[in-house]
């Protein structure tokens, strides 16, 4: 008999009020909760194909031969998801070489510099520079976005390759999402509801857990038996460059999140005059009250440890910031390697006996070999292109050590990194080009700093000048809110100047927005190398945006993302999503083209995201300059503004709507979240400052106006 827990008895409660209230949606789901929902119980068949590897399929003449003939080839009707994938039309099931299959996700794949440049390709060169070119090969079943279901669906079916190792350089796509199954879904919800986000984020770590020992323990029946050895690659993260957008803390189960954006406010003000010590002090009453689970917080923290010399103490913070991602199901975070996925697997993997190759530990050896013991250089853009997607510098240090490892293992001979390095094939200067032009665009659309985009933009132009009109190209095509890439004419400009890398990329982002700091990068690195881009992209966007008589909507996300993380359609679905814009900062931010000849007319419909007994002011500013104060409640209101001709810029205009932070208790929140959580919607644990359902601006009208 099942034990009854503390959950069930809540859950039962729960569902006795329910009945009483008739709340049938909810209902079922704990119904399905309990295990009393009626419905088919039979089990799913298993609809995987056994004659696949990937995308490679066994060769339809080889299925009835033997094993010695067989080779698996390119599934055309998977061709559709080919470009996820080395670009390898056929592998032979059986080789005399020694042979490593190397498995992983989208750093695994070289991402940004694929298929042009893989770290498989560097592996194998290395390797290939002691054994022979005859005598050894790296079989890439890497492939972009594979999360742990696959890497385990990918270690089973590639033991019919026969390989002497098996390499795993994968972690970065491991997490707990919305989209689980309905007990696990009441499991999260659970420690949501009893502990807040704390308790929330427990769950999703013991899940997380619970998964990586399972894939481990597979993963040794699978090729332990056969003594066929394993490396595991840890990956790391881009701890000194990399910072995700900053938010507000989520609802605290305290009830004091009035009190954290007070200090919030402060310590940001201490920062900013220098006062690292008071800035400290904030920063630490912060974490009590977030419990720790807010990145921001961190972030103030490394950035006093920073000034103060203290790089371990800055490093902790920086790690605790990217690790605080893994319970916010709200937001797009860039995918990242937990802590609890490293310490676990580096745990399990000792227990079964099989090798783990820590880059964390790798890198902070490269990077302070030659420099002074209390320096500790943490690991930024030289071995980085974004979060967790290497540089050629940096697959070359990651691929020596996974080598270094094999020739020991095979030859027992002992090499450092940099003598193996010097092996590695070399990139071609268009291709390093062309990897940190789009890493600029994939920095600056995951809200990046406007010095590490121009940096990329930079390198780009320094590596090969030949990427100054593709920039200029891109920034028209983009530019057109309502056209995707693939239907400008410069596209096909586009199409003929670059690589199968850049097409594949540029030609299937989705992200659209105004991309102010991406082209002011852009723009800047390209005057300073005598290019004149600036007039240009200011008379395209005269061209395809500029306010007229109609509408521009702000609403649009292509006028106020600046990142994947912050974009909201505001059209409203199934899933819980509003038909309106919610300000989960307290300063909200669009950009709108203009000339500076003619007064604009905004019109705002908007009210408070909390239900408050009193109103509040909400400042809108345009370019910086107050141009109203509206009274906002708990009611829609709608008001139209002037905005002066003298107040605008030539181009680019910002504005900006300031809301007023009064937050009450959140303990109610919490549960609401917890109650989206298991009726499959994304749980709402950020307080909203504001909602906006119209935002418009358009040219006054100059009859009406004399």
């Amino acid at each position: 008999m099942k034990e009854i827990t503390k959950a069930h008895i809540n859950r039962a409660d729960r569902l006795a009020n329910m009945m009483q209230h008739q709340e049938s949606k909810e209902l079922v789901h704990l119904l399905r909760q309990l295990g009393l929902e009626p419905g088919d119980t039979a089990p799913k068949k298993n609809s995987k194909q056994h004659n696949h590897i990937g995308i490679w399929k066994l060769a339809d003449q080889d299925k009835q031969q033997g094993v010695e003939s067989a080779a698996y080839e390119r599934d055309p009707a998977m061709a559709d998801v080919w470009p996820m994938w080395a670009q390898n039309p056929r592998i032979e099931a059986v080789t005399q070489k020694k042979r490593i299959v190397y498995l992983g996700e989208s750093a695994a794949r070289g991402f940004l510099y694929d298929p042009m440049y893989t770290p498989a390709q560097v592996l194998q060169s290395i390797l290939q520079s002691r054994f022979g070119e005859e005598e050894v090969e790296v079989v890439d079943l890497a492939r972009t976005n594979a999360d742990l279901t696959t890497i385990s669906e990918l270690a089973e079916a590639a033991v019919a390759l026969n390989p002497d190792a098996l390499v795993i350089f994968a972690g970065n796509n491991w997490g707990v999402g919305a989209n689980q199954d309905a007990p696990l879904l009441a499991t999260l919800a659970d420690g949501l509801r009893e502990q807040g986000v704390s308790g929330f984020r427990r769950q999703i770590e013991t899940c997380l857990e619970a998964d990586i020992k399972a894939l481990v323990d597979k993963v040794d029946d699978l090729y332990g038996k056969n003594d066929i050895p394993v490396s595991w690659v840890i990956p790391e993260f881009c701890l000194q460059d990399w910072r995700d957008p900053p938010s507000n803390a989520p609802w605290l189960v305290t009830g004091r999140n009035q009190q954290w954006q007070e200090l919030y406010a402060q310590a940001t003000a201490a920062i900013h005059e220098a006062k690292f010590d008071r800035a400290q002090e904030l920063a630490n009453q912060m974490l009590v009250l977030d419990e720790e689970n807010c990145s921001v917080t961190h972030y103030l923290l490394a950035e006093v440890y920073e000034q103060q010399g203290e790089t371990q103490k800055r490093r902790v913070h920086l790690q605790a910031a990217c690790d605080a991602a893994c319970w916010d199901f709200m937001r797009s975070n860039s995918p990242r390697m937990l802590s609890v996925s490293s310490n676990t697997l580096k745990a399990e993997v000792s227990l079964n006996k099989q090798h783990v190759i820590d880059l964390p530990e790798v890198f902070s050896q490269y990077l302070n070999a030659d420099s002074n013991a209390c320096e500790n250089k943490l690991p930024g853009r030289e071995l980085f292109l974004d979060y967790c997607h290497l540089s050629s510098e940096g697959i070359k240090v990651a691929m020596a050590a996974i080598a270094s490892h094999h020739i020991k293992l095979w030859a027992g001979e002992t090499f450092e990194l940099q003598p193996l390095m010097g092996k590695s094939t070399d990139i071609s200067l268009q291709t390093e080009s062309e990897g940190h032009f789009l890493a600029a665009i994939h920095n600056a659309h995951w809200g990046q700093s406007a010095e590490l985009v121009e940096y990329f933009c930079e390198q780009a132009l320094e590596k090969d000048q030949a990427i100054a009109e593709v920039m200029q190209l891109f920034m028209e095509v983009q530019t057109r809110s309502d056209l995707p890439l693939w239907m400008h004419k410069a596209s096909e400009q586009l199409m003929e100047q670059v690589s199968p890398n850049l097409q594949r990329y540029l030609f299937n982002m989705e992200f659209k927005c105004f991309d102010k700091v991406l082209f002011d990068a852009m723009t800047s690195a390209l005057e300073k190398r005598g290019i004149k881009a600036g007039q240009r992209l200011l008379e395209t966007r005269l061209s395809n945006l500029q306010v007229n008589e109609q509408a521009t909507d702000l609403l649009n996300p292509f006028f106020h993302s600046t990142a994947i993380s912050n974009a909201q359609t505001g059209k409203g679905n199934e899933g819980g999503t509003p038909a309106y814009f919610q300000a989960y900062d307290l300063q909200n931010h669009f950009s709108f083209v203009a000339r500076n000849d003619r007064d604009l007319l905004l019109t705002a419909t908007l009210r408070l995201g909390v239900q408050l007994a009193s109103e509040l002011p909400v400042k809108l500013l345009c370019n910086g300059a107050i141009i109203a104060e509206i009274q906002a409640g708990k009611r829609w209101k709608t008001q139209t503004i002037t905005m002066a001709a003298e107040l605008l810029n030539e181009g680019v205009n910002q504005l900006t709507l300031s809301w007023k932070s009064e937050l009450p208790q959140s303990e109610d929140r919490l549960k609401l979240a917890a109650n989206a959580l298991e009726l499959r919607q994304v749980p709402k644990l950020f307080p909203v400052f504001g909602n906006l359902f119209q935002l418009s601006v358009r040219q006054a009208d100059v009859a009406s106006k004399e």
